[in-house]
């Protein structure tokens, strides 16, 4: 009993392909060989190949059957970019690898860039179910396009940046031009990337046509804090061919890998000059996922008085004395004197010495030279006049006298700042508690002189 091959033909890629131009007459022309390559040349290999024993629906054509009248092939179905043939089978998917072999030559020959996907059944006996078949072909194709790797073949040796190149000619100036492939010999004597692979790798190349771009490149200098000078570079995913002859010697992995390692041109310390000889050209397919990591929630363990330990300290102290900075912005924003009845020179005395309590030497420590510090304000309001007195008394903030306010940020902290959440740890490592009470005195001496300064500017805007 004869067996039967199913060939369904798809083509990929053809929005890019047909509208890959601005001109309308060249998508037009894209789209005329789209569908010559799933349809008219498809009609035409299979003439060439089994003569007229094959159908091809034709109008006013009387119709045919591959299983009834003893035809090679039979175009099943052609258009909307695709196409089914059935084969009968000769020997070994003979006759469908012939027809696929002189399509794609033809494909490739006529429509440079288009894509085309071929996929055959196995041998299959006329009873079977052929919708099975063909949806199982479908599938097929679907799995060959996304496993379809581009790639464009490089005549020689190919050389892909992947981070911008800068480069100096022979004088010292910066350069950003490509090799030379006009056969100026003047140019190549001063090329700078041509020389620089050449002396690496040990070899003679030859520049072929590139692809390249370029761009203007600054930077900073944070040693001495000045910007610097904005040169020309070879722009990052630029892609250069040279020719060798392997008479002269063959490449070195070794000293491509090398290269590759430590890269070529200037600034490498900071990132430039990276590149890849021959990219993508080892692997067809490449499979990528996201690591899987696996966490360990136990802490570290550092050793006391280390440097890693008090690494950890002034970090963990970093982060709290930012959570800090948030919090006497929000407090300051929503801390209003309301009314005001302080006069300036009020307000500038109250600045004075709570930058005073701030900054003043005391030789105690611990919480005595914290009491001592809070001393200072309570002391200027304990012994205000009684014009000044007044003023303090009917200014409120809160609904509460701005003096009564002031004696409670400075006895507990804790009525304008969360003390459970300002708790940090590094590493096993946090705040010393002496540290964090010496924090929250210093942010309460700060938000007082920030009220008053606040203060101080409504009234100017009033």
């Amino acid at each position: 009993m004869s067996k039967y091959i199913a060939t369904v033909i798809d083509t990929t890629g053809i929005q890019p392909y047909i509208f890959g131009s601005n001109r309308l007459r060249e998508n037009i022309g894209a789209s005329y060989l789209v569908e010559q390559a799933t349809n008219g040349w498809v009609k035409c290999a299979l003439r060439q190949i089994f003569g007229e024993n094959v159908y091809i629906p034709e109008p006013e054509q009387e119709e045919k059957c591959i299983e009834h009248d003893n035809l090679d092939a039979e175009l099943v179905y052609t258009g909307g970019g695709n196409a089914v043939i059935l084969f009968k089978d000769r020997e070994d998917k003979e006759s469908a690898i012939k027809f696929t072999k002189r399509l794609s030559k033809r494909v490739l020959q006529e429509a440079p860039g288009l894509k085309i996907v071929v996929a055959h059944s196995e041998p299959f006996e006329w009873g079977n179910k052929l919708s099975g078949i063909i949806d199982s072909l479908m599938k097929e194709l679907e799995r060959k396009k996304r496993e379809y790797n581009p790639s464009v073949p490089l005549l020689g040796l190919g050389v892909t940046l992947l981070s911008d190149l800068i480069l100096r000619d022979k004088w010292g100036h910066y350069v950003a031009t490509p090799p030379n492939s006009t056969g100026d010999e003047i140019n190549q004597k001063v090329e700078s990337l041509t020389q620089i692979l050449e002396e690496l790798l040990d070899i003679k190349l030859e520049p072929q046509p590139s692809y390249t771009s370029s761009l203007i490149v600054g930077g900073f200098n944070r040693k001495w804090g000045l910007p610097l000078p904005q040169v020309p570079a070879l722009a990052a995913g630029s892609v250069f061919v040279f020719k060798y002859n392997k008479e002269d010697g063959e490449l070195d992995s070794e000293k491509i890998r090398l290269v590759e390692n430590q890269g070529i041109g200037e600034r490498r310390v900071d990132g430039f000059g990276r590149i890849a000889i021959n990219w993508l050209e080892e692997e067809a397919i490449f499979n990528a996922c996201l690591p899987k990591r696996e966490t360990n929630r136990e802490q570290p363990q550092l050793v006391p008085n280390s440097e890693d330990s008090q690494l950890a300290q002034k970090m963990a102290k970093r982060l709290l004395e930012q959570k800090l900075d948030r919090r006497l912005l929000e407090k300051v924003d929503n801390c209003k004197l309301r009314p005001n009845k302080l006069s300036n020179s009020q307000l500038s005395r109250l600045m004075i010495v709570a930058t005073q309590a701030l900054r003043q030497e005391i030789k105690k420590s611990g919480i005595e030279e914290l009491e001592e510090r809070k001393k200072i304000v309570i002391d200027f309001l304990k012994n205000l006049t009684k014009n000044a007195n007044s003023q303090f008394e009917d200014t409120k903030v809160y609904r509460k006298s701005f003096k009564g306010q002031i004696c409670d940020w400075l006895k507990d902290s804790s009525t304008w700042l969360d003390s459970d959440n300002l708790k940090f740890s590094i590493a096993g490592e946090s705040v010393p508690p002496d540290l964090v009470e010496k924090l929250k005195l210093e942010y309460t001496l700060r938000l007082i002189i920030a009220v008053a300064k606040q203060a101080t500017k409504d009234k100017q805007d009033e």
